[in-house]
């Protein structure tokens, strides 16, 4: 390691975790496993999911991000922060990265309340996927011409550039 060179804490395998990204993910899982334990006696979900019937309650607009629905909807949001944040974390900086992450979730749940309104429903969100979504986008416009392989369905290997 270079004298000087930042360090980040490795999860074992693949590419280490950046500093904002860490923060984001064990936050949300932290508080999965509050939703777990607490469960009925402290309504978590309840009082920060966003709920689009109560617009009003603007904490809501950044707390929902931190809530998952099961331990799968937790682990694929986790995943796709860890592969796509960290990279451009690194580009932007942990500050600007963190200003993006904020930007997007309260972006998505403004998005969620304005189709709610204009479809004339209600409902409750919760999840990080807003910002996943934006980190997505981000990717694609920091690193476009890096190709990215998927998987469809787990086993069909597709790849293409970021951009697309």
């Amino acid at each position: 390691m270079r004298y000087g060179a930042p360090t980040y804490a490795s999860f074992g395998f693949g590419r280490p975790w950046t500093p904002a990204v860490r923060a984001l993910i064990l936050a949300c899982g932290g508080i999965y496993l509050a939703q777990l334990l607490l469960g009925r006696s402290f309504p978590i979900v309840d009082l920060f999911a966003l709920d689009t019937a109560r617009p009003l309650e603007i904490w809501r607009w950044a707390t929902y991000a931190f809530l998952h629905a099961g331990p799968f909807h937790l682990l694929f949001n986790a995943l796709a922060i860890w592969m796509f944040g960290s990279d451009v974390e690194e580009r932007l900086g942990t500050r600007r990265f963190a200003a993006l992450c904020a930007a997007t979730g309260v972006g998505a749940a403004f998005s969620v309340l304005l189709v709610d309104r204009l479809l004339g429903r209600a409902s409750v969100v919760l999840g990080s996927s807003g910002i996943v979504f934006g980190l997505l986008l981000a990717y694609g416009v920091l690193f476009s011409e890096r190709v990215v392989t998927l998987l469809i369905f787990f086993v069909l290997p597709v790849s293409l550039k970021a951009k697309l």
